[in-house]
C-alpha cells in the first residue's frame, strides 16, 4: 500500500487487522477503518432513514455528527448501539435493518469517532485568553514586525492539521527547555485550551490558515516511532525493568488531550531523560495513531466482573447450557478479539435473530450499564480460545 496521507481514523483506506501478542488472547485485533467509507456504510445500512449526517438524513431520530454525551467511548458508543437495537428493530422495515461485517463495523466506529476524537472545537477568545495567561505571548508575536524572542505566529502556518500542530509544539518543547523555561512554571494545558488555542490561531489574519484536515498515520509505523522514542520509559503492558504501563492510565479522549499531556510531560521526561525527543515530521501522526488504537480504543475490562455480567444477563443460559438446543455460537471459538467493533457487529448481524428467540422463552433483551460492556468484553477475551499463533 502507498504511504498516501489522507483523512484517516486508525487505517486511511483498508480495515486494518493487527497481531499484539501483549493482548490476553492472540486472536485477530480489528480497528477502526475509513470514516469516508463509514459515512457510506450509514447511508447504505439504512441508518439514515432516521438519523442524520450533517442535516443529511432522517429527522426522527439523533444526528450522527454528534456524539452524544452518554457514548463518549468506543465501549459506551457499543452499549448505547446494544440497548438501543429493539427499539431500531421495532421501527425499521425488514429490508432496512442494518447487516453489518465486521469491516462494516469498523468503518462506522472510524466515521463516528473522527468527528469526537479529532474535531477541535474551541473558543478563539479563550484561547487569546490562554495565550496570554500561559505566557506564549511573552515569547510570540502576531507578526514579524514586533521583535521578540520565539518565531512569530505568521511563521507557525500552515498548521491546517492539529496533528501537525501537535508534533511542532513536541518539538517546540525541547527548544523552550534549552532556553531555560522550564525553570519558570511550565504552561501546563488543558485539552480544552489546546483546543481554544488552534481555534484563536486560525482567527488571525496573520496566518492565514486553510480549513482544517485530519490526516492520521498507521499504527504499524507508529509503534516504531514509540520504541525508538517512548520505550525506554514506558510500555503497553507488564514489562521488565521499572516502566510505565500506560494501560494502566486512562487515556487521554481527544486528540488534543494527547498534545496536551504530552506537552504538561516534556519537563519531567527532560529531567529523567537529559532530554525531550524530537519527532521527525510526520511521526506524531503514526504515534498518536498508535497510542490510541492500544490504550484508547480497546480499554482494559475486570474479567471477574465482566463473568458476573455474563451471568447476570443470562448469557451464560443460551450460550453455555443450551447452546446446541438454541443454536447460540460458542463464543470461546472466535477468531477475532472481542471489542466494541466485534460486539456492535454481532448485535447487528444476529441480534434480530437473538431477540426472536428470547421473546418466544419469555425473556428480556440484556441491557447494559457503566462499564459492564468494557467488563464482559475482557471476560469473553480471557475464555477465548487462542487461534492465531504468536511469533517471536
Amino acid at each position: 500500500m502507498k504511504n498516501t496521507v489522507r483523512l484517516a481514523f486508525i487505517a486511511a483506506s483498508v480495515l486494518l487487522i493487527a497481531f499484539y501478542s501483549s493482548n490476553a488472547s492472540s486472536q485477530l485485533k480489528i480497528y477502526p477503518g475509513s470514516p469516508s467509507r463509514g459515512v457510506q456504510v450509514l447511508s447504505d445500512q439504512g441508518c439514515l432513514s432516521c438519523h442524520s449526517v450533517s442535516g443529511r438524513g432522517g429527522a426522527t431520530a439523533p444526528d450522527l455528527s454528534h456524539m452524544p454525551a452518554h457514548a463518549n467511548s468506543p465501549e459506551q458508543l457499543a452499549t448505547a448501539m446494544w440497548n438501543h437495537a429493539p427499539v431500531m428493530w421495532s421501527t425499521a422495515s425488514a429490508t432496512k435493518r442494518p447487516d453489518m461485517t465486521g469491516a462494516d463495523s469498523a468503518d462506522m466506529f472510524a466515521y463516528l469517532y473522527s468527528a469526537l476524537y479529532f474535531a477541535p472545537t474551541g473558543s478563539p477568545e479563550r484561547g487569546k485568553a490562554a495565550f496570554e495567561s500561559r505566557r506564549c505571548a511573552d515569547c510570540h508575536a502576531t507578526t514579524t514586525s514586533v521583535d521578540k524572542a520565539g518565531p512569530a505566529m505568521s511563521q507557525w502556518a500552515p498548521l491546517d492539521d492539529p496533528i501537525t500542530f501537535a508534533e511542532r509544539m513536541w518539538n517546540h518543547s525541547s527548544g523552550m527547555i534549552k532556553a531555560g523555561a522550564h525553570k519558570k512554571p511550565w504552561p501546563v494545558l488543558s485539552g480544552q485550551d489546546v483546543s481554544d488555542l488552534i481555534a484563536y490561531i486560525r482567527s488571525v489574519p496573520e496566518v492565514q490558515m486553510r480549513d482544517h484536515a485530519f490526516r492520521l498515520g498507521t499504527p504499524e509505523k507508529g509503534r516504531a516511532v514509540f520504541e525508538h522514542s517512548c520505550e525506554t520509559c514506558h510500555s503497553f503492558g507488564n514489562a521488565h525493568g521499572k516502566k510505565i504501563d500506560l494501560l494502566d492510565r486512562r487515556a487521554p479522549a481527544t486528540v488534543v488531550g494527547y498534545v496536551a499531556a504530552m506537552w504538561n510531560h516534556a519537563p519531567a521526561m527532560h529531567t529523567k531523560g537529559g532530554s525531550v525527543a524530537r519527532l521527525q515530521p510526520g511521526e506524531m501522526s503514526d504515534l498518536i495513531a498508535f497510542l490510541f488504537s492500544q490504550s484508547y480504543f480497546f480499554e482494559r475490562g475486570d474479567v471477574q466482573r465482566g463473568r458476573k455480567v455474563f451471568e447476570a444477563k443470562n448469557c451464560v443460559g443460551c450460550h453455555e447450557n443450551r447452546r446446541k438446543e438454541v443454536g447460540a455460537p460458542d463464543l470461546t471459538q472466535s477468531f477475532e478479539e472481542y471489542s466494541p467493533i466485534t460486539m456492535t457487529a454481532a448485535v447487528f448481524r444476529h441480534g434480530p435473530t437473538m431477540l426472536q428467540a428470547m421473546q418466544q422463552n419469555g425473556q428480556t433483551w440484556p441491557r447494559f450499564d457503566g462499564s459492564e460492556m468494557t467488563d464482559l468484553i475482557a471476560y469473553l477475551n480471557s475464555r477465548v480460545i487462542k487461534r492465531v499463533a504468536t511469533g517471536r
